[in-house]
């Protein structure tokens, strides 16, 4: 921890760093690729992109350790559940070698953001994806069926903890979270499940979270934290946890049981439209949970931010890239921050990616896997982050982006 005051810079502006922490940092997190050797796409049933990065090559797993991230991000693959409630051993295997790779790199600790539930669980027909086959115009959004999401008889919750079970004994230890569903308020053309396309849709994603907690618990999973929920960007927070205000959320304070099963809010910045500063509010009421912000790319522009398209130089990508992270600290005050993935195949740079390649003999890194790589060495678990002043009254003093959210005499800076 620093503490600063008096300095002058040769502009003659001085800035003052108070002793007050304001947020501690607690990870840096990538999805490093699709391990699921069983990954159809909504309108074919062909592989996504790679059928698995576990056939890859030495290089590649080296190359996305290098980036010295902390944490992974993965999910239970859909395929790992059969419809008489057992689990496919040889679909769990590939999970095993996803994180085994990763541990031999050391990289032990991981979340789990699950894409879907198995398909015989799901409606309005049994698809692992988040919208049914045909047009997607047209498609129609898939859901979990309401009877695995009631608690009684063998359920979506009892499916994620035998998946929990199983690694454990084969001697994996516990993820660090788990959330119920990757962005459970969009219904993608890939694996996924929306939760918030009926009214009572909501009360189900929050009794799915309080029977996992106690699930959780009861097979020795206590210290596992529950995030929610995941969504894909923050004003769709509000659908599952309740509207955001000084006071808090409405739906964890009307359900204290709720509440206290959330360990942890997560969320992508694709999009913050909305008030950020109600969401502000509302976090600041649960000091003890951790902001995560598990998800995001250069897909969508935030906060006034430039747009990164796929015609930009890879200059400009990691120039917004810094900008996006620096708001999702300033602005949300994450605890927690995940990049969405690490590698895929592909024959140039794409701003989803942070490597790229054919994975066998040559591995390609852009100027953003640079910039990580050198930030993620630097900083490290257990900085923190302080409150800034400075005299200068210029516009965009100090400030990490364009937001204009906060005065221009306020900044932020790590120690």
């Amino acid at each position: 921890m620093i503490a600063t005051t008096g300095i002058t810079s040769n502009l003659g502006i001085s800035v003052t760093v108070s002793s007050q922490i304001l947020q501690p940092f607690k990870g840096w997190g990538i999805y490093p690729a699709p391990y699921d050797r069983m990954q159809p796409t909504f309108s074919s049933g062909s592989d996504i992109e790679d059928d698995s990065w576990l056939d890859r090559s030495t290089s590649l797993y080296d190359a996305v350790a290098g980036l010295n991230f902390n944490i992974a991000r993965t999910y239970i693959t859909s395929t790992i559940g059969k419809a008489d409630n057992t689990l496919d051993s040889n679909r769990l295997q590939d999970l095993k070698d996803h994180l085994q790779v990763l541990k031999t790199r050391g990289i032990s600790n991981y979340i789990i953001s699950n894409w879907s539930p198995p398909a015989y669980m799901k409606g309005p027909v049994p698809v692992r994806w988040g919208k049914t086959s045909g047009d997607p115009s047209s498609a129609q959004s898939t859901y979990l069926n309401p009877t695995y999401a009631d608690g009684i008889g063998y359920d979506y919750t009892d499916y994620i903890v035998a998946v929990l079970v199983n690694l454990q004994e084969s001697g994996f230890s516990a993820p660090l979270a788990i959330s119920i569903q990757n962005e459970p308020d969009f219904s993608p053309i890939w694996d996924g499940a929306n939760y918030t396309l009926t009214s009572d849709g909501p009360q189900h994603y929050r009794n799915l979270v309080k029977d996992l907690r106690i699930k959780l618990n009861q097979s020795g999973f206590n210290s596992v934290d529950i995030l929610a929920p995941d969504t894909a960007e923050l004003d769709t927070v509000k659908k599952l946890l309740g509207t955001p205000s000084e006071n808090g959320f409405t739906a964890l304070n009307t359900d204290p049981t709720f509440a206290s099963a959330v360990d942890g809010f997560a969320f992508h910045t694709y999009s913050t439209s909305g008030d950020i500063h109600e969401y502000q509010q509302a976090f600041d009421q649960y000091p003890t949970k951790d902001i995560w912000m598990t998800e995001t790319c250069l897909d969508s522009g935030i906060r006034g931010e430039l747009r990164a398209t796929s015609s930009d130089s890879q200059l400009n990508w990691t120039l917004n890239f810094a900008r996006r992270m620096a708001g999702d600290f300033v602005d949300l005050g994450a605890n927690y921050w995940f990049f969405w993935r690490a590698w895929s195949i592909t024959n140039s740079a794409n701003f989803e990616n942070l490597l790229y390649g054919n994975g066998t003999s040559v591995v390609q890194t852009t100027k953003a896997y640079s910039f990580f790589q050198k930030l993620w060495s630097i900083v490290k678990p257990s900085w923190t982050v302080q409150q800034v002043t400075d005299t200068d009254t210029g516009p965009g003093s100090l400030r990490s982006d364009n937001s204009d959210l906060i005065q221009s005499d306020s900044s932020e800076q790590w120690s």
